[in-house]
């Protein structure tokens, strides 16, 4: 039996994420951790959460809704 259509390959959805979901996941990040290639250490971060979040939040909601890397 098949229950469900062929499924789109490379195909991902994902929901919009708030305000406080997001700084949930900030403050989750490892502060003992070494910077990523962008050299931003999450304790970094951590500290200007409040004022990187709405730019953070734009990008990440655009590329859920959109699709785009």
């Amino acid at each position: 039996m098949n229950f469900c259509n062929p499924s789109a390959p490379h195909s991902m959805a994902c929901e919009s994420i708030d305000h406080e979901e997001f700084l949930k996941l900030i403050d989750t990040l490892n502060e003992n951790k070494s910077p990523g290639p962008d050299n931003f250490e999450p304790i970094l971060v951590k500290e200007m959460a409040s004022q990187i979040i709405e730019p953070l939040l734009y990008v990440y909601n655009l590329s859920f809704s959109t699709g785009a890397r």
